[in-house]
């Protein structure tokens, strides 16, 4: 399938809740100017309002919920 800025979107065969994209130049392009906007904004919404020690349990809670998700770590290529 052809969208936009990417070449071809696939769902994984092994697990239909990712999709890959294979990005054009042009696409990757929106990426990247888009990433300084997108960081600012996260930081603002999500970790500004937070205390260090919020921020020490949404770690450990999203790496519980990436254990149960990925237990296998592919995602983030450890063994």
């Amino acid at each position: 399938m052809s969208f936009g800025p990417s070449r071809a979107i696939k769902t994984q065969r092994t697990d239909a809740r990712a999709s890959l994209a294979n990005l054009t130049e042009q696409g990757w392009a929106k990426v990247v100017a888009s990433a300084p906007g997108h960081v600012e904004e996260v930081r603002t919404v999500v970790f500004d309002p937070l205390s260090e020690r919020h921020v020490a349990q949404l770690s450990e809670i999203c790496g519980r919920m990436l254990g149960a998700l990925d237990p296998e770590h592919r995602l983030l290529g450890l063994d």
